[in-house]
């Protein structure tokens, strides 16, 4: 019994090598988008990877020279942030805009070709319902020839 529990330990440290493996290549930025992902997901999941994290990252900062954050940072970050006034802007209503400049558009457009139309003196041509259709045509001609 106590072979198969160091085994269900070893097997856990082993996973647990493996997140803190996966989460060192994907800060290296080694990994596809995918393992990235996974990574994120574990992260949500594991307090222990999520304190890697802080870890590989205040080593990090360290490495370049740059003052770790205190660790008050994220409570005066939230009460400044609660300070900052909220800006309630009315949205901004495109569509009848749009709708109404289009119609305007194509009422100009349509004055002017008849306008034109009106002032050059051509005939007007015979309305669809007088000319006759294609079928109509093609009938006569086969019964004339």
């Amino acid at each position: 019994m106590s072979a198969l529990r160091k085994s269900d330990t070893l097997s856990q440290a082993e996973q647990a090598d493996d997140r803190q493996l996966m989460l060192s290549t994907v800060l290296d930025g080694e990994t596809s988008r995918a393992d990235t992902e996974a990574c994120i997901t574990a992260l949500k999941r594991d307090e222990g990877l999520r304190q890697a994290w802080s870890e590989y990252h205040l080593i990090g900062d360290l490495m370049r020279g740059v003052a770790p954050a205190g660790d008050d940072f994220m409570a005066r970050f939230s009460a400044q942030l609660a300070d900052e006034p909220t800006v309630l802007a009315p949205r901004h209503r495109v569509w009848p805009q749009r709708v109404a400049v289009a119609s305007f558009a194509s009422l100009a457009v349509w004055g002017a070709v008849s306008l034109t139309g009106l002032l050059s003196g051509a005939s007007t041509p015979a309305p669809m319902a007088e000319a006759p259709g294609f079928q109509q045509a093609a009938l006569e001609e086969e019964n004339g020839a």
